[in-house]
């Protein structure tokens, strides 16, 4: 087992309780003023946001609403840049206290971002890209997620997108104070926003599963991923099914904490550089690429890594059960396939134009000679 650092500074409330102690912590605190950031009108329509407004109202807090935050405009991951400077000054002027982000992942890392940038209010990205925030001023970060996928809501990492830049960065242990996770706020997503979660928070925990030298990383890396398998085929027949809703927003929390990789000897995020090639290529969703070009991936990188991958392919994919022929190819087929039957579209089916083809030479030319075919064929796999 190799050496590690865990952090896990979040306090996390779990269950259909977990707003009425969010009110209860609020007034502890003495908090009487919080910025509201959330999405679209999906948090209206669904009565989530009335949810919030009544437990504030309940700890007499203030409510200032930053609504409409659906993250990067230009659909890069990440949250913008100018949404997040925008909430910080309706924060400073509103004399906040706190920032609650009620939402998706995007909306999670805008509210970190803004609950630091309201007390640095002048501050410039590039001054704090890419590093360590710990310890510096900020307002109390409250996050309540709605769409558990990608754990942002517990996580030190908080992904920004600069529109004016071109250029995605990560602000780094902007651990939130408190989260309030509630399986009941998930209920109005959809059969498809279910799967994608789902299959998303799979897809994570993949990465650390894939890591080599401890045998309790990999065995509760092993837990999530085969609970979210057998927890997404019990919403396919009962979507509002709160045990196995329950279980996929813990397993999404979870999987990026540092916990899950504890002891393990090598750092898989470079998947996140691949998923975005494909995203920028074909102008695809963060959600879309991820699980399109993934079995993919795997494929390219068990050119220099195949025990990693047979690891995963043999204990995950078959249960243990080898199957005949290549471990691998057959592997990423019965994953695609998987990914299939769940709903999901793996091949991009549109035609591509002249002006898509000419941008994959220009996405080629960052990759280094000796991986060029490696990629080609990675990213062509994913076209139907």
């Amino acid at each position: 087992m190799n050496n590690f650092t865990v952090k896990m500074p979040t306090t996390i409330q779990f269950g259909k309780d977990a707003l009425s102690k969010m009110s209860v912590q609020l007034k502890a605190d003495g908090v009487h003023s919080a910025l509201v950031v959330f999405g679209g009108q999906s948090a209206k329509i669904s009565g989530n946001l009335d949810r919030v407004l009544a437990a504030l109202k309940a700890a007499d807090v203030t409510p200032v609403l930053f609504g409409g935050q659906h993250g990067s405009k230009t659909g890069h991951q990440g949250s913008d840049w100018a949404s997040i400077q925008e909430g910080a000054k309706k924060a400073a002027e509103a004399d906040a206290e706190a920032v609650i982000g009620l939402g998706g992942s995007a909306v999670m890392d805008m509210t970190k971002a803004i609950s630091f940038v309201s007390k640095h209010v002048d501050v410039n990205l590039g001054d704090i890209a890419n590093q360590s925030l710990a310890g510096r001023d900020r307002l109390q970060t409250i996050t309540i997620p709605t769409y558990p996928s990608g754990g942002s809501e517990a996580d030190a990492f908080t992904e920004v997108f600069d529109a004016e830049t071109n250029e995605h960065v990560s602000l780094l242990d902007l651990y939130p104070h408190y989260a309030y996770l509630d399986p009941t706020l998930t209920y109005s997503l959809n059969d498809h926003q279910t799967t994608q979660a789902a299959l998303v928070a799979f897809v994570q925990q993949t990465l650390n599963y894939l890591g080599q030298g401890s045998e309790i990383a990999n065995g509760m890396a092993k837990v999530i991923l085969d609970s979210l398998i057998n927890n997404l085929v019990i919403l396919k027949q009962d979507l509002h099914n709160y045990d196995a809703r329950g279980n996929v927003m813990w397993a999404a929390t979870l999987t990026p904490q540092s916990l899950m990789n504890a002891g393990t000897d090598d750092d898989w995020m470079s998947f996140y550089v691949d998923q975005e090639m494909l995203q920028r290529w074909l102008n695809l969703s963060y959600r879309d690429s991820t699980l399109m070009v993934f079995p993919h991936w795997l494929k390219r990188i068990a050119i220099k890594n195949r025990a990693n991958v047979e690891k995963f392919m043999l204990n995950i994919v078959f249960d243990g059960q080898r199957p005949a022929g290549d471990l691998v190819d057959v592997g990423v087929d019965v994953l695609e396939k998987q990914f299939t039957d769940f709903g999901i579209e793996m091949k991009y089916a549109e035609p591509q134009t002249n002006e898509q083809k000419a941008h994959l030479e220009d996405l080629l030319a960052e990759v280094a000679e000796a991986d060029l075919q490696d990629y080609r064929e990675m990213l062509q796999a994913c076209i139907a």
